[in-house]
């Protein structure tokens, strides 16, 4: 059975749990009834705002938990500290909003603020768990996309399947290990790792005339983690 939140809010939980249940939650949860207003309707970036909504949320339950100490509460505080800062700066460099009617605008911000439990209750806010309205818009329209097009990127994004599912159910049906066994023999012996500045790559290690990286993915879609001798 798939966990909306966690039950307990005094025991944390591993980065596997974490992202299995953020899989569940998405994949077993039906999705909120949006009304298909027409895209000439000074609704319809609302609705759109409101499936990007759900989405932000479920990463947001799972990096910073809820407001009411339920959540998915991370025992591995230090990547995730990493990738809330890495999410941070990258939407910190798209502050422009998107250029639309007043009317629209409003409409978006009254739907942002009246959100019980709001992770984001304005579309000027900087976002830490993932991509903004403001960031995706902009990389709709940096590719040239027309308006509506524009609104079906963010829609793309928030209904999007990471590959790596995929991969762990062919891994499973296989019944393949998680891991390289090679890579995860080297790692088993002893190395030194040092931190980088790097928010992608933080750690690094030189070991046997070998430079190995360990890097963040964009958890919770993907794995936490992924290691790689460069």
């Amino acid at each position: 059975m798939s966990r909306l939140m966690k039950k307990s809010p005094h025991t944390t939980d591993t980065n596997p749990e974490a992202y299995r249940g953020y899989r569940s939650r998405l994949e077993g949860v039906r999705a909120p009834y949006v009304r298909p207003y027409s895209p000439s309707d000074p609704w319809f970036p609302t609705s759109i705002v409101m499936i990007w909504n759900r989405r932000y949320a479920a990463r947001h339950n799972v990096l910073q938990g809820r407001s009411d100490g339920t959540g998915w509460i991370l025992a591995d505080t230090i990547a995730r500290d990493i990738l809330v800062e890495r999410n941070r700066l990258r939407d910190a460099a798209v502050p422009q909003l998107p250029e639309w009617k007043p009317e629209e605008t409003k409409y978006v911000q009254e739907y942002l603020t009246r959100e019980t439990d709001p992770c984001v209750a304005s579309l000027s806010d900087l976002c830490d768990c993932g991509p903004s309205i403001r960031m995706l818009w902009s990389e709709a329209k940096q590719q040239g996309l027309p308006d509506l097009e524009a609104f079906l990127y963010i829609v793309k994004w928030a209904h999007h399947r990471p590959v790596v599912w995929d991969q762990d159910d062919l891994r499973k049906k296989r019944g393949s290990p998680k891991s390289d066994p090679k890579v995860s023999s080297r790692l088993k012996k002893p190395m030194e790792w040092h931190r980088a500045e790097d928010l992608s790559i933080p750690w690094t290690s030189e070991s046997e005339g070998e430079i190995w990286q360990i890097r963040l993915n964009d958890y919770p879609d993907e794995w936490m983690y992924s290691t790689a001798c460069v």
